[in-house]
């Protein structure tokens, strides 16, 4: 199955991690204003997203919830 897989590391304590997908940039992008998470209270320290279209830029954020 093809996907994309992000990695990310862990500085200090927290409980779970959401992640957050665009086509479009969300640099400058209020919290308020963010697309929806795709996955939401991840425990672990990657994500794959099987969701994908080849040829399409994503874009991601990871929220960390402490």
């Amino acid at each position: 199955m093809a996907g994309i897989r992000l990695e990310f590391a862990q500085f200090g304590h927290f409980d779970s991690f959401d992640i957050i997908r665009s086509t479009t940039s969300m640099v400058g992008v209020a919290d308020d204003d963010l697309p929806e998470p795709i996955a939401t209270g991840l425990k672990t320290m990657y994500y794959v997203d099987t969701n994908i279209v080849k040829g399409q830029v994503y874009y991601y954020k990871v929220r960390v919830i402490r």
